[in-house]
Order: C-alpha cells, then structure tokens, then sequence
C-alpha cells in the first residue's frame, strides 16, 4: 500500500497547478509572460523610489541677515545737515593748580597747591586760600570762557623780615610788613604770565632788631643764654642782610578785572597766605 500513495503524490501535485485560475493576489505566484508582473524601463510607477527621505533635496543657500541701517533723526529727502563745531574754551588749561571758580569768572593757577582747594567761590567777589607748605613755582593765571578776551590783572606781595637762629627761621612781626604794592601783571588773550616779586627794602634800626629779635625768642621758649648769644650776633646788624636776616613773602593778591557774560565789569581778588 506505501508504493501505491508515493505514486500518486505526484499526480495530484500536477492537477493542482494545471487547474489554478483567477485573479492574481499579493502573494500569488509569478506566471511566465504574464504582463501585469514585468516591469520595464519606462514604467515609471516602479521605477519611482518609496524611500522618500533619503532623496537628497538640492543645496540652498541661507540668506544672510542684513545689518539695519543706522537710525538717524532726519527726515527722509531732506539734505543732512552739517555738525557745527563747538568752540574751544579760551585759556583752558590742565594740568596741576588751583581752580576758581567765581560764577562768573573761571580762573586757574598754575602750579598752586593749596590746603583749602575746596572753598566754596560762586557769588563772591574775592576768595582766600592757605599754601599747603610746598614751594610755588609762579607760572600763568588763566582766564577761562568769553571773560578773557577784556581782562586785566594785577599782583601785591607782602613781605616780612625772618631770623635764622641756626635751627629755625623766626618771624619778626614786630618790624612790620612791606608790601610791592599793585604791579600789573602782562597778558594776552587771559593768560598772564606770572613771575617771583622782587622783595621790598625794609628800613630797620638795630635797636628795632634786637627788640623784635628778643620778643620772637621768649615765644620760641628759647632759655635766657640762647637769647643773649642771638642777641650778640645782632648788635651789629642794622639791615635785612640776607643772611641772619631775611624777608619773605608771606601772602599774594591777585586782582582780576574782566567782563561777565552780560558785559559787566566785574573785579575778582584771589590771596594766597604763603
């Protein structure tokens, strides 16, 4: 009977796929010559790939962002308009010294080092100021803004008579203060230059020296012996000799004339105690 079913097996195999008819599916087999399963080169509806996102869409270029014109306040057609420059403050200096400002008159020194820089000067009509013990090179007062082109200056320096004792240089006050009087000082255009004073001649005795010495000395606390040897080397000196004696200045004024903004003549004074 096994001989039987293996010699059958192929027959019923071969009516199978003789008697198979239809319409073809997805998963039928392919039939030779059987157009609907031949794909040619000008069906594009196979020819065309599925696999969209691996189609490499052409380079383009980004646009690169433009800078926004620079704003400006003039109105659009209208000619732009020149800048006018301003003009440069007359006399204006920098550099180290003291300034005044008075309000309406703006001065500056040169070179002066003061202790009480900080003093208020708006509305006042002089000012005064206190060295603060370093040696002043004179050198120019300036006048700063429209004052300067009609100003005038004048200098006063007062002097007294000082002792060198050989440790120290006392004041004499009591032989008084010689002043140089108004003296006007050159300048143009607000700058005027400024130049050591030449001292004044004190007119002096012996006897007023020895006195005004012995006074000077008690206020020092010299003992008694100190002041006899001082007053010994003096008994013969009856002149500001510039050796024992000497003078010095001890306060300048400076006296501005110009005129404010309105035209008005106005007179500044600056002093200076040395």
């Amino acid at each position: 009977m096994r001989p039987l079913l293996f010699s059958a097996l192929p027959l019923l195999l071969l009516t199978s796929a003789c008697t198979h008819t239809g319409t073809q599916t997805a998963n039928a087999p392919i039939v030779m010559g059987d157009s609907s399963t031949i794909v040619t080169e000008t069906d594009s509806k196979y020819l065309k790939s599925v696999f969209s996102d691996y189609e490499m869409a052409a380079p383009q270029e980004k646009p690169q962002p433009q800078a926004a014109p620079p704003k400006s306040d003039t109105p659009v057609g209208a000619a732009p308009v020149a800048e006018t420059p301003m003009p440069a403050t007359a006399g204006k200096q920098n550099g180290p010294g003291l300034s005044v400002d008075f309000g309406d008159i703006d001065i500056f020194i040169e070179n002066l080092r003061v202790r009480n820089a900080n003093v208020a000067a708006k509305g006042s009509r002089s000012v005064a100021y206190a060295s603060d013990g370093s040696s002043f090179q004179p050198k120019n007062l300036v006048v700063n803004g429209a004052p300067a082109a009609n100003s005038s200056l004048k200098q006063k320096t007062d002097f007294e008579v000082m002792l060198n004792t050989g440790k120290e240089m006392l004041p004499l006050p009591a032989l008084g203060k010689q002043s140089t009087g108004w003296q006007s000082v050159s300048g143009k255009n607000g700058t005027f230059a400024l130049a050591t004073p030449s001292e004044p001649t004190f007119k002096v005795t012996n006897a007023a020296i020895k006195n005004a010495a012995q006074q000077a000395a008690r206020k020092a606390g010299m003992n008694r012996k100190e002041q006899t040897a001082l007053l010994s080397r003096l008994s013969r000196v009856n002149t500001v000799d510039g050796d024992l004696l000497q003078s010095k200045a001890v306060a300048t004024l400076w006296q501005l004339t110009a005129k404010d903004a309105k035209g008005k003549t106005v007179t500044k004074e600056i002093r200076v105690d040395w």
